[in-house]
């Protein structure tokens, strides 16, 4: 996130030190590490939760996706081989005049 230099490290803990005094600042700091780790504790678990939810959210769409995929694959062949048969008849007839008409031009 952001970054802290030793300088500034040393520079805060004795302006802590200063300003609380030698009794309190290991308190000080003991609370400062425990809200650290709630705070992450808790990040964690909300990113956990929208991963969660992200998922509940997208597997009704995966499985459609993949639905579909599937029935693109069942039809492509099919469809790409009666495509290519006509086709190829009909571009061999079409490309054959068109391309000796432009030959003879």
């Amino acid at each position: 996130m952001f970054s802290v230099s030793p300088a500034e490290v040393v520079t805060i803990t004795i302006v802590a030190l200063l300003v609380f005094g030698p009794q309190r600042l290991p308190e000080i700091a003991r609370k400062i590490g425990k809200i650290g780790r709630e705070v992450t504790r808790a990040a964690q678990e909300l990113k956990t939760g929208i991963e969660r939810e992200y998922d509940e959210a997208t597997q009704p769409l995966d499985q459609v996706r993949r639905q579909l995929g599937a029935t693109i694959e069942d039809t492509k062949p099919k469809s790409a081989t009666e495509g290519s048969d006509s086709s190829d008849s009909s571009d061999s007839s079409e490309g054959s005049d068109p391309g000796s008409e432009r030959a003879d031009e």
